[in-house]
């Protein structure tokens, strides 16, 4: 069974989070979470005016990192064909119900347009490695034509 863990980036304090506890409201908006740094019974809050959540996607990279939205992964040779060596982010797919990851490039094809590959997550992540998140290394993303 997949284990079920969130993150948080902090925007105000431009810091990631590992969630200890959610807070929801009584009509489900959140409230706010407790995050795992403290070790003593009161945690530390911090209020959803300020997160952005992620969930973990239940997998890992080759080196043994899990895997969560909003993480940037390469993946190698070793990926899915047609996706060697190349730089994803990773989302929730809504309409697939499952993760996937998304990557644009530019394609010199006859309307010189931006194309989008998408693959779902469980065919590149045992290729691929994270090398940061869309918060922390926005840059990564970055297509240069």
């Amino acid at each position: 069974m997949r284990e079920i863990k969130f993150r948080a980036w902090d925007y105000r304090e431009e810091k990631m989070y590992s969630v200890k506890t959610i807070y929801w409201n009584n009509d489900g908006v959140m409230r706010g979470i407790y995050d795992k740094e403290r070790e003593d019974e009161t945690g530390h809050y911090v209020p959803d005016c300020r997160l952005e959540l992620m969930q973990y996607t239940g997998l890992k990279d080759k080196n043994g990192v899990e895997i969560y939205e909003g993480d940037i992964v390469k993946t190698d040779n070793s990926a899915c064909i047609g996706f060697e060596n190349r730089i994803f982010k990773v989302f929730w797919f809504d309409e697939n119900s499952a993760f996937w990851v998304i990557a644009k490039h530019i394609k010199k094809n006859d309307n010189d347009t931006t194309i989008w590959d998408t693959e779902a997550l469980p065919n590149v992540y045992g290729g691929c490695e994270v090398i940061g998140n869309i918060y922390q290394n926005p840059e990564l993303l970055e297509v240069k034509p």
